[in-house]
């Protein structure tokens, strides 16, 4: 049976641990929760406009939605799809006679300019697949929606279908103009999903929004992505607990951190069950299957709450030694918390002081 982590348990979880024990406080403000890019938001603000900037901060978030939702005919990703996929003159009578059918779409009429945030994102996940050898690829709608992922039917499709969906995907075949904001695909049935890495990008957003507001202590939890504004009011950290993979209410241990940004991703959140066998939604680009890196969890801690999204999707797909292959390259960037199928749990040094936990750590250096 199909089984579904709603993120309001996280959303609790965290409660817990950063709210509760001051919830007395004349400081706090603003506590508020509704549903925006297909997960539950829950905002914790203080200060004398926590009220009114509460109020900016669900605007701004339905605003994101509604430009980069996959799923609404009017945003920006929509519009961009229904242009690749339009048919086009050719520029001269020569281009007629290609050999390739698809070369008809490279048309100046299917280059399209985006929006701001649009490009934003299309420029930081270019420059994470890069840096990534491609684990991070924003192109796998077409292979997630052929497993049922994200709201279903769930199905295991056969190979023959994987590789015709893939077909369908490719960061290669995109030709992104950053200077200019101008996008084109060489392949017209490309297809953009910002999935992985837009709740990142809006929890950045959100946070700029807060200190032109002068709201300096602040908890935004995006159905996982917690960002934290400062500390709490009397200046302590923030206590975020990071989910047990094989426990609703159970957690790996908890951080204790202000200021930054902490993203989890793992194979519990979004998965299905057959034969005994666990699908979850973070798909391998190279397999266009679940990935099986070896890992059940991987959690991001970085200032930068876009670069901790993708991040946590990509290093997922990578494995446990591909990651800090990959992190001992670029240690002041980002941290990170791995929890393995063998039940192993790596901590990187930096994080050893400030991270609570009753299992056994395994510190990576």
């Amino acid at each position: 049976m199909f089984k579904r982590l709603y993120f309001f348990l996280l959303f609790l979880i965290v409660y817990v641990f950063s709210g509760c024990s001051f919830l007395a406080q004349k400081e706090q403000n603003s506590t508020r929760d509704f549903f925006a890019m297909d997960t539950y938001v829950k905002m914790i603000l203080y200060g004398p406009e926590a009220e009114k900037a509460a109020d900016a901060l669900q605007a701004e978030m339905l605003r994101l939605d509604r430009q980069l939702s996959l799923y609404s005919e009017k945003s920006d990703v929509s519009r961009l799809h229904q242009q690749l996929a339009s048919p086009a003159l050719p520029h001269s009578p020569s281009s007629q006679q290609t050999d390739a059918p698809h070369k008809e779409y490279l048309t100046q009429s299917h280059t399209i300019q985006l929006s701001e945030d649009t490009a934003e994102l299309l420029t930081r996940s270019q420059k994470l697949h890069a840096e990534t050898n491609g684990a991070f690829d924003i192109t796998l709608s077409p292979v997630s929606k052929l497993w049922g992922f994200p709201h279903g039917p769930y199905r295991v499709p056969d190979k023959t279908e994987i590789q015709a969906a893939l077909a369908r995907t490719g960061m290669e075949s995109i030709r992104w103009d950053s200077r200019i904001r101008q996008f084109s695909a060489d392949n017209p049935a490309v297809t953009l999903d910002f999935g992985g890495i837009a709740k990142g990008y809006a929890a950045e957003k959100m946070a700029a929004i807060l200190k032109k507001q002068n709201i300096r202590h602040a908890l935004l939890n995006l159905g996982g992505n917690v960002k934290t504004v400062g500390a709490k009011p009397d200046n302590s950290p923030w206590r975020i607990a990071i989910q047990h993979p094989d426990a609703k209410t159970d957690y790996l241990g908890v951080l204790s951190v202000s200021d930054t940004s902490v993203v989890t991703s793992g194979d519990y959140e979004r998965y299905f069950e057959k034969g005994k066998i666990r699908y979850h939604h973070i798909l391998d680009p190279r397999t266009g299957a679940p990935a099986r890196s070896g890992l059940r969890s991987v959690t991001v801690v970085c200032k930068d709450c876009t670069l901790a999204d993708g991040l946590s999707t990509a290093l997922f797909v990578l494995g446990p030694e591909a990651v800090i292959s990959f992190w001992q390259k670029q240690k002041e960037q980002f941290q990170f918390i791995l929890f393995t199928e063998n039940n192993t749990l790596y901590v990187t040094e930096k994080l050893l002081p400030v991270f609570e936990t009753k299992l056994t750590v395994t510190a990576v250096r």
